[in-house]
């Protein structure tokens, strides 16, 4: 067991920033590619490609390396670009300091 709290509290953090970033560009890879994750094409509309595996996108915090896993998108008409990860780059310093705004906040013990 940990005995540094602020260490389990960035450790946390992490994770789910990590955890965000990945649902709100799979959300778009899916509104893309006209379905959901585990869901297939009706059949009747234009192929609009697949999911084809995972890779991972490293992105520097103002704590530390995160590595977020993202979908390949194959086969489509037109390449897939997150428009979420075009604006954040390589960096997340506007959510790290989205989230230091939060823990500031009158919530902050």
């Amino acid at each position: 067991m940990r005995g540094n709290t602020g260490e389990l509290l960035r450790e946390l953090g992490q994770s789910s920033l990590v955890k965000l970033i990945a649902q709100l560009v799979e959300r778009g890879v899916s509104e893309f590619l006209g379905r959901g994750y585990y869901e297939r094409g009706d059949g009747e509309g234009v192929h609009r490609g697949y999911r084809n595996g995972i890779r991972e996108r490293t992105f520097k915090s103002g704590e530390g390396s995160l590595k977020v896993p993202i979908s390949r998108v194959r086969e489509t008409p037109e390449p897939f670009e997150s428009r979420l990860l075009g604006h954040l780059g390589n960096k997340t310093d506007r959510l790290t300091a989205c989230r230091r705004d939060v823990r500031s906040g009158p919530f902050h013990a």
